[in-house]
């Protein structure tokens, strides 16, 4: 089992390599730019690198987000918990700590469980829409509508679908707002992309 993992991930990096490259990259050139010029690197790894956070999840549900392979991915068997549940979680908890690490670097009042924590939601979220919809254009846009809608708006009516509150809160409420409904969306986005997945056959919301 070990083994077949293994080559999944070797599978996975191979062929999606430039995808899960973009959100290593773009932190290390933030790092590098901080020592020129700090403000532009602290907008840069905001407004840039953790829009980018959503490229692994389109790398990882390729299958499912490509048109030209909904069929095969209709009837292809797999191991449903670790395509649903643990290879998203570990993926999205890597990019998500490795964002969070730079940050903290970056921004100093913020703090790294907060950055971690909206980070993992934001990457899971974008999975369930690409399994949702089956095609990564649509997943990937209505994550990213709600991104930026939330940064402009400073969250207007979105509540705890404003992931950005670690940065920019809402007035007269505090960083960690939602953290408790960021926890409970996490294991929501979860279990709903697993239902999705298992029901991949049944329902189709795009094509």
């Amino acid at each position: 089992m070990v083994k077949q993992e293994l080559r999944q991930w070797l599978y996975l990096w191979k062929t999606q390599k430039h995808l899960l490259l973009l959100p290593i990259i773009t932190p290390i050139i933030c790092l590098f730019i901080a020592s020129k010029n700090l403000q532009l690197a602290k907008d840069m790894v905001v407004f840039v690198g953790f829009p980018v956070l959503i490229f692994p999840m389109v790398a990882l549900f390729m299958q499912i987000g490509s048109l030209n392979q909904q069929e095969l991915f209709i009837t292809f068997p797999i191991t449903l918990w670790r395509y649903a549940i643990i290879r998203p979680a570990c993926l999205s908890m890597f990019y998500a700590l490795l964002y969070a690490i730079v940050t903290i670097r970056l921004h100093e009042q913020v703090e790294l469980f907060l950055v971690f924590i909206a980070a993992t939601l934001f990457m899971l979220f974008t999975g369930l829409c690409i399994a949702l919809f089956k095609n990564s254009a649509v997943g990937l846009s209505l994550s990213l509508i709600i991104l930026l809608g939330g940064l402009f708006t400073t969250g207007s009516g979105l509540g705890p679908l404003y992931i950005m509150q670690w940065y920019r809160w809402q007035p007269g409420s505090s960083p960690d707002q939602y953290l408790k409904e960021y926890i409970v969306l996490i294991i929501l986005c979860s279990l709903l992309t697993l239902v999705v997945i298992k029901n991949r056959n049944k329902f189709f919301l795009f094509k």
